[in-house]
């Protein structure tokens, strides 16, 4: 630079730092306030909060009661998502780990959707010290995930797709598929005019 100082990077970082934790907590702290929240009120001041933190949220979200986000920077909500009573979605941090909710998906109640995982190939370290990883999670458009789901990260879940309660999906689930049990296995098929 010709003129001028030039920027302290560490500054600058630290700064950044600051603020994405400040958001964080300001978040946090308002998630647990609203999410039990009853009646028409909760339910305004859920999707209120989830506007203002999640990287896109469609017209319509509804957030049940005691759900929970994390990292909502890193969640895209479409049109007309339902999310029911004591859900957690789990984004993390990393930019690997994004999860996209497709329009018209109805989660239900208890469900859990998380894009991180430990690592725990070595034996000889524990768990604890061997990291995580981070894969996307997309949910397609007519999906009905039911309660008591577990989905987890690297997932697609097509279109139109059943998920029964229940389940632990731990790969894809092709459009118009019904999968059931632990891990989910398919168990039917959507059948009708459109699919």
């Amino acid at each position: 630079m010709a003129h001028g100082r030039v920027p302290n990077v560490r500054a600058i970082s630290i700064t950044n730092f600051k603020m994405n934790f400040f958001l964080r907590e300001l978040f946090e702290w308002f998630q647990a306030f609203v999410s039990v929240l009853p009646g028409v009120i909760g339910k305004y001041a859920r999707r209120a909060l989830f506007k203002l933190f999640a990287r896109k949220v469609g017209c319509s979200l509804y957030v049940g009661l005691r759900v929970r986000i994390q990292n909502p920077s890193n969640i895209e909500f479409g049109n007309n998502v339902g999310i029911n009573d004591g859900v957690w979605i789990a984004a993390n941090k990393n930019k690997q780990a994004r999860i996209v909710i497709g329009d018209n998906a109805l989660i239900g109640p208890y469900t859990v959707i998380h894009s991180g995982n430990h690592v725990f190939k070595d034996p000889s370290i524990p768990i604890y010290y061997q990291g995580f990883s981070f894969e996307p999670i997309v949910i397609g458009e007519d999906v009905w995930i039911a309660a008591n789901c577990t989905v987890l990260a690297g997932v697609t879940i097509g279109k139109g797709a059943v998920v029964a309660a229940g389940c632990v999906v731990n790969k894809n689930v092709e459009p118009y598929t019904v999968v059931g049990g632990v891990p989910a296995r398919v168990i039917g098929k959507r059948k009708g005019e459109n699919t």
